[in-house]
């Protein structure tokens, strides 16, 4: 089984705590081991996913007033709200565990906003002879030091 961190509100971090010490007071009342699982069975394996949706997911739905949908869907979801919100590609691969961004980007490069103008209105007030003074090498700024006195500096 692989481990996997996934960053959390602290609201939710104290509900996984609880929950934790919830089972394992079960386990050991049950006498047995608790299990590493978040979600395990009464048992302490892994619950069965047709029992997951016709005993907790679809009764949800309902009671929701939402249309059927799979479970896997709240990963798109989570997905695409993380685009719509700004968070970068790489963050969004690493979350869902591609193996690279480029996955990711052919899922759900239409989600990602491509209209936000706030974007561009920032170079406005950047200094880009400066910016590109502190990443340049010694001969790239003195090469830009030639442009500047031939009156070229506008010209980056």
């Amino acid at each position: 089984m692989t481990e996997v961190s996934v960053p959390t509100l602290d609201e939710l971090t104290a509900e996984l705590r609880r929950l934790r010490d919830v089972q394992a007071a079960e386990a050991a009342f049950a006498g047995r081991e608790p299990s590493s699982l978040v979600f395990p069975s009464k048992e302490g394996t892994y619950l069965d996913p047709g029992n997951i949706m016709h005993r907790a997911w679809n009764p949800l739905l309902r009671a929701a007033g939402l249309r059927h949908r799979g479970m896997h869907q709240l990963r798109h979801s989570f997905a695409t709200i993380l685009l719509a919100e700004g968070a970068p590609i790489t963050y969004v691969a690493q979350q869902l565990g591609h193996a690279s961004p480029r996955i990711t980007l052919e899922i759900y490069a239409h989600w990602i906003p491509t209209t936000d103008r706030s974007i561009v209105d920032r170079l406005d007030g950047l200094d880009a002879t400066a910016i590109c003074n502190a990443r340049a090498t010694e001969s790239e700024k003195a090469d830009h030091g030639n442009l500047a006195t031939a009156g070229l500096t506008s010209v980056v």
